[in-house]
């Protein structure tokens, strides 16, 4: 039977924020997959490159570890109907994204992906690596997503939010980039190499850029600048994979520090 075909249920908690019912919940992705809708009419264009980037994100760390988004936002349009448990939303129905775009095709992109590196792997007689990928799949359709469901929104309303959403937001400081950034290879790179000098060095972790104040030798963010530069004779904004051409893990620490 499919999602067309019966209820789905979406256990959570339901509440009022500024006037209008929200549902919360947290689902594996496999059920959202099935449940979800992009109305163009609200939402901008699916950018390919920025899908790309989340996705090889996705797929790097899966293979190494776990990953963390923050919610996705929906509105049901009125489809769910609350119940003590959480909500239930009727056959055929869909939740209609207002947040969380990028990620959620990303993912569909990266168990595609991961399937067809499987098939390859089966066709050649490597089952070991075809059963790894494997249990990747299997990690990725069932990962909790942290869902919010606005109830009954107009769709003046979620332009108005996805809006609100795009634009209103500030980025994080470069500095709290450079500290918690999980996708940007560099950043990670730049933060193994503080932490091997930080004794014989002091690295400005918070902020960009050295000031008049700061007694630290260089910063996160100038030392990933810099890392760039060297590896990739880069002096622009780099976004994407980190290019390391042949280099071993030890060497690039190495060369690096």
């Amino acid at each position: 039977m499919t999602y067309q075909e019966m209820k789905v249920t979406i256990a959570g908690n339901s509440l009022t924020q500024f006037g209008k019912r929200i549902l919360i919940s947290q689902i594996q992705f496999s059920t959202l997959e099935a449940i979800f809708e992009v109305d163009e009419a609200v939402q901008r264009k699916l950018d390919l490159n920025r899908r790309t980037e989340i996705r090889e994100f996705i797929i790097d760390s899966v293979a190494e570890g776990d990953f963390y988004f923050s919610p996705f936002i929906f509105s049901s349009r009125g489809a769910i109907q609350e119940v003590p448990v959480g909500g239930e939303l009727p056959p055929g129905s869909k939740i209609y994204i207002l947040d969380g775009q990028h990620r959620t095709y990303a993912l569909i992109s990266a168990i595609s992906h991961l399937r067809a590196r499987k098939e390859t792997e089966e066709e050649i007689g490597n089952f070991p690596e075809a059963a790894k990928l494997q249990n990747q799949i299997d990690k990725l359709k069932t990962y909790p997503v942290t869902i919010q469901i606005y109830l009954n929104l107009e769709t003046h309303e979620e332009r108005q939010l996805f809006n609100d959403i795009n634009t209103k937001r500030k980025e994080p400081h470069n500095g709290l980039v450079m500290k918690y950034d999980q996708r940007d290879e560099y950043a990670e790179l730049t933060r193994n190499i503080a932490r091997i000098l930080e004794s014989k060095m002091e690295i400005e972790a918070t902020l960009s850029r050295i000031t008049v104040r700061c007694t630290a030798l260089t910063t996160l963010t100038i030392m990933r600048r810099c890392l760039i530069a060297l590896f990739e004779g880069n002096v622009t904004a780099k976004t994407g994979k980190a290019n390391y051409g042949d280099m071993t893990k030890a060497e690039i620490i190495n060369t690096a520090t």
